[in-house]
Formats: C-alpha cells, structure tokens, sequence
C-alpha cells in the first residue's frame, strides 16, 4: 500500500467518516475512493491537494514524506504541539496546562 493510500483510509477514519460522506465532500464516487484507499487507483496531484486541503493538512503528510500533518501555513502562523504519540491523559495534562497559562495572561 502506498503511503497516500494509507493516510487516506487514516484520516477519513480519525474524522469518523464514511467513504460516500467523503466523496460526496471530495466531489467524487465511493467507488474512487475505495480504489485509492485499496491502492488500485492512483491519485493524481489535483485530487491530493483537495484532500491535503479539506483535511488541513499538508501534501507532504499526505504522501507520506513527512509525519507532521501540520501545513505550511499552520507553521508559519504559530509553533504547533504535535501530540499524536501521547496518551489521552497526556493530552487531557497539556490541554489543562495551556488553559492555565492562557488565564495567567488574561489576568494579568
């Protein structure tokens, strides 16, 4: 399976999607879809980009040349916390911690 192929099947299920409420969002067919995804089509550049655009995330990630789904544009804005390898208590930590600065700051 090619690495597009992957990140598709991936982010259509961590956003809790199914393939027709993703083609019809992607302005394609369940049936293209499911071939990317199985790797019995490829896609081409055009339709990478829309995905890469719709999900908010950068071709690179997409493509599987880089782990970091952040785009460019979310880069260049603001430094971004990739929590992908914590657990939800991690998260649920770090959420809290950025929650008390941020009222540190508005009190101040």
């Amino acid at each position: 399976m090619n690495q597009f192929s992957k990140r598709l099947r991936e982010i259509r299920l961590l956003n809790k999607m199914t393939l027709d409420e993703l083609a019809i969002a992607l302005n394609t067919t369940k049936t293209t879809l499911s071939r990317y995804e199985n790797n019995k089509r490829t896609a081409d550049s055009d339709f990478i980009i829309a995905t890469a655009k719709y999900f908010s995330v950068s071709t690179d990630y997409m493509l599987g040349l880089s782990n970091n789904p952040l785009n460019v544009d979310d880069l260049l804005s603001k430094s971004r916390i990739v929590v992908d390898d914590l657990s939800d208590t991690d998260i649920s930590t770090v959420n809290s911690i950025v929650e008390e600065l941020r009222s540190k700051q508005l009190s101040s």
